[in-house]
């Protein structure tokens, strides 16, 4: 019988929404494409995302506190003055200047602890992880830090301090110190903390776009845009952001623009057009080039501009291109509209119903048997391809392989382990011959439609052991994995020898015991693990360590041991979809809702009485 229930918590994150070694033609024609809505010159509207003031907690030193920890958010130039607001006078030497700040993102672990002193100040103390460094190019780079704990005091003034007059204490500073209210007597240091809070809400986060190394798909890079910038600079900003290049730990992967490439000005709005002018570094002169960019700036300003978009270089015309076309034109990800589901039962493949109608799985019954978990995929040819986890007896598993234009009648196998994850495959290979990645007996291993027979290690940074899970992005570019109790994502290479893993970052996550993870945004993971209270919880993070929240799941103490997501993203739209194992029972979830997988979810008469388990989706 199939059950609803209303889950206790919900992650509600907002959908986020280079040519090395090419340059761009120094003279072309000038190339119209569509002529689209003019977006026109729109007001900024609305609040713009300005953290509270000093005085907006009155007397209460909890509230004080939370918003002190707020005060550097908004445009990263500002930072010092806003925490310098919240400091009593003499302390404001504490804060060293830069000429670009980094402000240390901390996710608080703990409730904010407050300690009353008897000359009437408060000591506060929090407990936190340490995120990263929010930067001007709105990355959230490694942490830097490494405490877990910090205290500072916070009272009043005393009287004396404003009726000084010497040189620390000029006529404006004390007219502010002569205010009431509370102040940061004794800063933590060092004091420029922000909490992950604050990062949810006074940022907006954003996708930008960069191509992998041969250009042929684009690969996003996730960044955090103040909300107190206007609209009408907006623009201006990813494009800087895209001038400053990728990601740290995307560098490897994918390529920047070419090198000395700079905004000529400010991105613009004139004539119902958004009008971005380059002065382009040394490169080969290829028409692609530009219509490389074209793309790459329309996927990139697409978020907020639906109009047309001008490319000039060096103040001339280049191209005019309407955006939202260009994005229908050249999508960023393939993927198809509608949603297919399946999932394993008595050791067979059958497909989950999609409202009233059966799917069909693209499997001979000759080899639709004694399967654990299995992956799918649509090629380009229209082939179908699968990988299957088999049980090879006396506890060991087998991967199995095989592509047909039709159902799969034939496979070839690898030898057996002890023990297998679900396989998955990278969609961006499809063109080509397609691989996929599978972790066995505790290591990462890749294969292919031609050479199942034998795995082929891949190793991981840093020497990374005790593998448990990897999932890879839409893009195909980018992987998740679980090695060593740790979380941590990695570009990659795909040759026609090997598939190497470049240097990735760890995340810091809320959860322990980590045991499965999943792209379910283009730019977030949701992963599996056990949360403070010891029970077993979905959470969703961020692609840089950013916004560990809670998802709407079960809980428990059974371990989820299998999690597949049908991810969000600009092409397809609409929400994600989330699929998961726990105790030898399906579930799928869906917004605020989970529901048991049962047998008469199955497309297909059924002989026994199991209960579906390892499900998944196909593209």
């Amino acid at each position: 019988m199939r059950r609803s229930l209303i889950a206790a918590a919900a992650a509600a994150l907002m959908l986020v929404g280079g040519l090395g070694g090419c340059g761009l033609p120094d003279e072309t024609g000038v190339h119209v494409e569509g002529a689209g809505p003019a977006p026109g010159d729109r007001p900024d509207l609305g609040p713009r995302g300005e953290p509270p003031g000093r005085l907006d907690s009155g007397d209460n030193v909890k509230e004080f506190a939370v918003n002190f920890l707020k005060a550097p958010a908004g445009e990263i130039s500002g930072a010092y003055e806003r925490v310098k607001a919240y400091l009593a006078p003499g302390s404001r030497h504490l804060i060293e200047s830069e000429d670009e700040p980094g402000i240390n993102v901390v996710r608080l672990i703990a409730p904010i602890s407050v300690n009353h002193q008897q000359n009437g100040s408060s000591a506060v103390t929090i407990k936190v992880q340490q995120v990263g460094v929010l930067r001007a190019d709105g990355t959230v780079r490694r942490p830097e830090l490494t405490d877990t704990s910090y205290t500072f005091v916070v009272g009043k003034l005393p009287g004396s301090a404003a009726e000084r007059s010497d040189d620390v204490l000029d006529a404006v500073t004390r007219d502010k110190a002569a205010q009431s209210g509370l102040y940061v007597l004794q800063p933590p240091s060092p004091a420029l903390l922000m909490s992950e809070d604050a990062l949810q809400d006074y940022y907006q986060m954003r996708a930008i776009y960069f191509w992998n190394k041969d250009r042929t798909s684009l690969v996003p890079d996730l960044r955090h845009l103040p909300l107190a910038v206007p609209r009408s600079r907006r623009a201006d900003e990813v494009v800087g952001w895209l001038t400053r290049g990728p990601a740290d730990w995307l560098a490897d992967t994918v390529v920047a623009l070419p090198a000395g490439t700079q905004k000529s000005g400010n991105v613009t709005q004139a004539d119902g057009r958004l009008v971005v002018n380059l002065s382009v570094g040394p490169g080969l002169n290829q028409t692609l080039a530009l219509d490389q960019l074209t793309t790459q700036l329309a996927w990139s300003l697409g978020h907020d501009y639906a109009g047309r978009l001008e490319v000039k270089i060096k103040d001339e015309t280049q191209t005019i291109v309407d955006i939202a076309q260009r994005r229908r034109d050249k999508p960023v990800y393939r993927v198809e509209e509608d949603l297919r589901r399946f999932a394993v039962y008595d050791g067979r493949v059958y497909a989950l119903k999609n409202g009233d109608e059966p799917g069909e799985v693209p499997l001979a019954e000759s080899v639709n048997q004694h399967i654990v978990s299995a992956a799918f995929a649509r090629l380009d040819s229209g082939t179908n391809a699968v990988a299957l986890v088999t049980d090879a007896g006396g506890g060991r598993r087998r991967l199995a392989v095989g592509s047909a234009a039709g159902a799969v009648d034939e496979l070839r196998t690898s030898g057996s382990y002890g023990e297998m994850s679900r396989p998955v495959w990278l969609r961006s290979t499809f063109l080509a011959q397609p691989r996929g990645l599978i972790v066995a007996d505790g290591r990462l291993y890749e294969f292919g439609l031609r050479d199942a027979a034998d795995l082929r290690p891949v190793e991981l940074p840093g020497g990374a052991q005790n593998v448990i899970a990897v999932a890879v992005a839409l893009d195909g570019h980018r992987i998740a994995y679980v090695a060593d109790g740790a979380l941590y994502v990695a570009g990659l290479a795909v040759t026609e020898q090997a598939i190497k893993v470049h240097p990735g970052r760890r995340l810091p996550t809320r959860l322990g015991d980590l045991t499965a993870v999943d792209w379910v945004r283009e730019n977030h993971l949701v992963v599996a693990g056990v949360a403070d209270d010891n029970q077993v919880a979905l959470h969703d993070i961020g692609e840089d360590g950013t916004l560990d929240l809670p998802r709407a799941s079960q809980r428990g103490t059974a371990k989820i041991t299998h999690l597949v997501a049908y991810a969000a993203n600009p092409v397809r739209g609409g929400t994600e979809r989330v699929m998961y194992e726990v105790n030898g029972v399906a579930w799928d979830a869906y917004l605020y809702t989970y529901e048991r997988i049962d047998a008469d979810d199955l497309g297909a008469p059924l002989d026994g009485d199991g209960t579906p388990t390892a499900p998944f989706f196909v593209y």
